[in-house]
């Protein structure tokens, strides 16, 4: 028996609805909250698809649009477990005697979490544009040194911007550079979504010996308005599991080494 055409309806108005509170929907998540099957959630994102109301990517659906930027703290609960894993396979990059650059945004602030949480890594030194990455490493001047650059506010992302930003990162040699964004394509490259951070970006990506990307797989394939560079201007992407797997070949085939995170590491340890 057909599906009665008003259920259809309240399914799509739902999942347009969650589309407007979070970034991307997964196909797995709307077919668990609405019990249904996943051959019917896909075909429900076609159909919206077609009416120009999202665009289907990888798992899931995104907003018709590029993507806009939005509040730190309205996205530090988007991806959070994936979040976490990148952070685990970032920190097996860092060594004793590193000085670090960490970019402002949520998943440098998810890799800062678990520098702090971890009392075997010591003897670095961190550098960062974000005022929550540098409260969150407060706590562990005891085993290492914490730099927050100068610079003009932003409130949006609580981050720091230039003037300020390029006269630090001039007087520091970092060893690595962790660099958040809002977009990863082989074609548009490295995209964020205004200016200023974009600018930073670019000068911490310059300033480092390795300059590697933290982008969940929800972010791959993506563009936003700003462009920080081409993707193989980078050396790393460190992704999850779900990403793309066409663009993380066309990634990999520019010449950035990508480094899945994933159920392979636990990202308790």
């Amino acid at each position: 028996m057909d599906e009665p055409r008003s259920s259809i309806r309240a399914r799509h108005a739902a999942i347009l609805e969650r589309l407007t509170r979070q970034e991307h929907v997964s196909t797995t998540e709307l077919s668990q909250q609405h019990d249904v099957s996943k051959v019917t959630i896909r075909a429900d994102l076609e159909a919206l698809e077609e009416r120009g109301r999202l665009r289907r990517v990888h798992g899931g659906a995104v907003a018709p649009t590029l993507v806009v930027e939005t509040r730190h703290d309205a996205r530090k609960n988007v991806d959070r477990s994936a979040k976490r894993w990148m952070a685990v396979t970032a920190r097996q990059m860092i060594e004793p005697g590193m000085t670090v650059v960490l970019d402002v945004g949520t998943s440098t602030q998810a890799l800062a979490e678990l520098l702090a949480d971890d009392e075997t890594i010591s003897g670095i030194t961190v550098v960062t544009n974000g005022l929550r990455i540098a409260t969150t490493l407060e706590a562990c001047l005891h085993r290492m040194e914490v730099f927050l650059t100068g610079g003009s506010l932003r409130a949006m992302q609580h981050s720091l911007v230039n003037p300020g930003v390029s006269e630090t990162l001039d007087r520091v040699n970092p060893s690595i550079a962790f660099i958040g964004c809002d977009g990863v394509h082989h074609e548009h490259g490295i995209t964020t979504t205004n200016f200023p951070e974009a600018d930073v970006k670019e000068r911490m990506r310059e300033a480092s010996d390795q300059a590697v990307l933290l982008a969940a797989g929800s972010k791959v394939g993506e563009v936003a308005t700003i462009k920080v560079n081409d993707a193989q201007a980078f050396d790393s992407l460190v992704t999850t599991v779900d990403s793309d797997a066409a663009t993380i070949d066309q990634l990999d085939a520019l010449g950035l080494e990508i480094r899945m995170a994933g159920k392979a590491t636990n990202p308790n340890d």
